[in-house]
């Protein structure tokens, strides 16, 4: 199951204020470690794994629904804003050097450290990962976190490598219920991966990428897509495999090896 949770979203100042306190707590106390959202804007948590601690940095853009909720003397979000430069952007240089300071102090007390960003700086097209992404993951990186994780566009994005660190610029939908029936038609948005791997005191290694398609209890046949919020194991025409095919490998990434149906990345 799940235990080390980001609530840094572009959602999490629905519930207001008070919102982002209940949530926090409510976190702790069904036993997750939770971060993303704090009294601080330099706010990492930590996770005992075996004799292995690991630490989460985690950071939202801020667009339009959160801006107005930045962290501070409240319990709000921990932010990574950016303006438009043109087709890319330019992350605020305060908001970049308090992030990598957090890391920073997440790197002296922990001894693998992951860095997730929700982000809604999006390049127009969905294929493209922009220059700030990959200036920021070398960044935090170069610093000592062990992966930089994007959650970006509700598709599955490329897996790229930095210095034996991965980096996923986008993983997609686990769970994704939109109630708009004529929103998302594209069939990627319905798609996504769960990434395993094994992580010790040297990082992490044998990074292995299972696709899922979101269907609802019965299975994905003529399902309509406000219906489709249970994620399966997928394969055929909804595996990495048949995505390469379609998409080229560099839609998921061009250090990916696909292997039956998964995909594989080396680190080396």
């Amino acid at each position: 199951g799940f235990n080390l949770l980001s609530l840094a979203n572009n959602h999490a100042g629905e519930g207001g204020r008070d919102g982002f306190t209940y949530t926090r707590e409510l976190a702790t106390r069904m036993g997750f470690a939770a971060t993303g959202t704090g009294a601080t804007l330099i706010d990492a948590a930590y996770l005992e794994v075996g004799h292995t601690t690991i630490g989460l940095v985690a950071l939202d853009t801020a667009n339009a629904q959160t801006r107005e909720w930045i962290a501070g003397e409240d319990a709000l979000l921990n932010p990574l804003r950016g303006e438009e430069d043109g087709e890319d952007f330019t992350l605020l240089v305060n908001d970049v050097d308090r992030a990598i300071r957090a890391v920073e102090i997440a790197v002296a007390s922990a001894d693998q450290v992951f860095v997730s960003v929700h982000e809604h700086l999006w390049a127009e097209d969905w294929g493209t990962t922009l220059d700030w992404k990959r200036s920021f993951a070398r960044q935090v990186i170069a610093r000592g976190a062990t992966a930089a994780l994007f959650h970006w566009v509700p598709q599955p994005c490329a897996i790229e490598v930095v210095d034996g660190n991965p980096v996923s610029v986008s993983l997609a939908n686990f769970i994704f219920h939109s109630r708009w029936p004529n929103h998302w038609t594209m069939p990627t948005v319905w798609e996504g991966v769960i990434i395993t791997g094994s992580l010790g005191l040297e990082g992490l290694s044998d990074l292995c990428l299972h696709p899922i398609v979101l269907c609802d209890e019965e299975g994905c046949d003529n399902v309509p897509n406000e219906q489709r919020i249970y994620p399966h194991l997928a394969s055929g025409s909804r595996g990495i495999g048949a995505r390469a095919d379609r998409e080229g490998v560099g839609g998921i990434g061009g250090q990916v090896q696909v292997v039956e149906g998964k995909g594989y990345v080396g680190l080396g």
